[in-house]
């Protein structure tokens, strides 16, 4: 590595961190606006929600039988923290998600397929 640097003439000069206004500032400066990347799944999420055309009574009860019902309960969990590569590992009443894993995602408490309920 120092063969490479023979080439060149450097010298280098040691600067104390508090002399080096600079990097001392954009330390400091912190973006104070929100994330647009929030907002806009924010959005996304609503759209989604209002494609469904389900009324908010029945979706709290969608919502409330799910979390009651021990099957989803560990499909959310397997959802969560991912299916294995085989079928085998998964718990018995998974098996039949297994095919359409990779579709399955969770809003809120609810469970989704792509986009759908």
């Amino acid at each position: 590595m120092l063969i490479r640097h023979h080439k060149f003439d450097i010298t280098l000069n040691y600067k104390e961190g508090k002399n080096m206004l600079i990097s001392d500032q954009l330390s400091r400066a912190y973006l104070k606006e929100k994330n647009v990347v929030d907002e806009q799944i924010e959005k996304d999420i609503h759209q989604i929600r209002d494609s469904w055309n389900v009324k908010d009574y029945k979706l709290k009860q969608i919502e409330a039988e799910t979390s009651r019902d021990i099957d989803m309960q560990d499909l959310k969990k397997q959802i969560l923290e991912g299916f294995p590569a085989k079928r085998n590992n998964l718990r018995r009443n998974l098996h039949e998600f297994f095919t359409n894993s990779e579709e399955l995602s969770i809003q809120g408490n609810l469970i989704l397929k792509v986009q759908r309920l």
